[in-house]
């Protein structure tokens, strides 16, 4: 996603004091080798997420992950298609050397899968939101055909929304992009076009997201209290029953027990849940607190990597004019933008156990040849 627009002229006219080989700044030498770097750690951790879908049947049989896989599959595509070309437009003085249709083919492929893994974040988000909603009946709700329709549906919208502005931009004949000189997205050069953008890419669906994590919060705490609740509850009628000598026998509803013949038990190890009653609320507990932290560390990093970049987008257009926004700049801002997906695949490392076996055998495979892959399951 790059959008240096006029600002990247300025790259070509740094002092030739600060250069190094083939004319380039010295940090701009910094920047084309870091570039090749998180090109390749994109592309080895998308992969290895896309290997473990393909290897394991474990992953393959849970729906939650088909989310997973797809946001890999965008972050691919970032870490194969955009951040190559935009290191080999660097390399060629940051001119454009590859005429109009690569560049409308380039920003059209940048966008859609920037905008899908944003997309992916939702779904993920969702996902959990139904994980949490429906509880037993999420395995009848979520199935893989339904989960396999929202994936199509994203990328139907994510592809359509920047292929419908191309074409429209081409048939009006509004264009505001020297093709010879650099690659841009003509559309984003149009003010009211980068406002529906914004709202579309990010405002939107970190809305949804934002709201989706509020609910599966508060679901936490809610359901974890009731548990607490209902425990303590069990003890109590268990103790109150055995000191009234009548065993298996509740008090009618809307009877008052006397407290005389039926004393509350006021042992306060009586009513303490028993060793497997606290393990299995742990267990449950811990499960939905898991889900909640890979959604929270999932929506921190993407706000980091796409707000910069939104902020200094408006402020570009607004200020078109007056150039107020530096190549330097640009540069953190995108390559923040594309650092998500280079850190996506390390995230569901440490957050999915079932990912984290998978990258522990593949990593051991790779580094050790005399080891043998496992396939099929854990």
């Amino acid at each position: 996603m790059d959008n240096l627009s006029t600002t990247s002229q300025n790259f070509v006219s740094t002092e030739n004091t600060t250069t190094g080989n083939a004319g380039l700044p010295t940090e701009s030498w910094i920047a084309f080798v870091g570039l090749w770097l998180a090109a390749l750690v994109t592309i080895i951790g998308n992969s290895m997420v896309i290997a473990s879908f393909i290897m394991y049947r474990d992953i393959r049989n849970k729906v939650s992950h088909l989310f997973l896989l797809n946001l890999a599959i965008s972050d691919l595509v970032i870490g194969l298609v955009s951040l190559p070309l935009d290191n080999m437009w660097r390399w060629n003085d940051n001119i454009w050397p590859y005429g109009r249709l690569a560049c409308v083919i380039w920003t059209t492929i940048d966008y859609s899968a920037t905008s899908q893994s944003a997309y992916s974040i939702v779904l993920i988000s969702a996902d959990r939101y139904f994980l949490s909603n429906k509880g037993l009946g999420y395995t009848s709700f979520q199935t893989k055909s339904r989960a396999l329709c929202q994936v199509c549906l994203s990328w139907f919208i994510s592809v359509g929304f920047h292929l419908a502005a191309v074409i429209w931009f081409e048939i009006m004949q509004m264009n505001r992009v020297d093709y010879d000189e650099e690659c841009e997205m003509n559309a984003l050069q149009f003010l009211p076009y980068t406002i529906l953008a914004m709202f579309v890419e990010f405002l939107i669906p970190l809305g949804i997201v934002i709201l989706l994590y509020v609910y599966i919060y508060l679901n936490i705490r809610t359901r974890s209290k009731e548990l607490v609740t209902k425990v303590k509850r069990k003890h109590v009628d268990k103790d109150v029953s055995k000191d009234s000598g009548v065993s298996g026998v509740d008090p009618l509803p809307g009877t008052l027990v006397d407290t005389k013949v039926c004393p509350l038990p006021t042992n306060q190890e009586n009513t303490l849940p028993t060793k497997k009653e606290r393990g299995r609320r742990s267990e449950t507990k811990s499960k939905h607190l898991q889900a909640a932290k890979m959604l929270s560390i999932l929506v921190g990093i993407f706000i980091i990597c796409w707000l910069p970049y939104n902020i200094i987008l408006m402020i570009d257009v607004i200020t078109a004019e007056h150039e107020l926004i530096s190549w330097q700049v640009w540069d953190m801002a995108n390559y923040l933008l594309w650092l998500n997906s280079a850190v996506n695949p390390i995230l569901y490392a440490y957050t999915n156990v079932y990912f984290r076996r998978s990258f522990y055998n593949i990593l051991r495979w790779c580094l050790s040849p005399c080891c043998t892959l496992k396939r099929g399951r854990f």
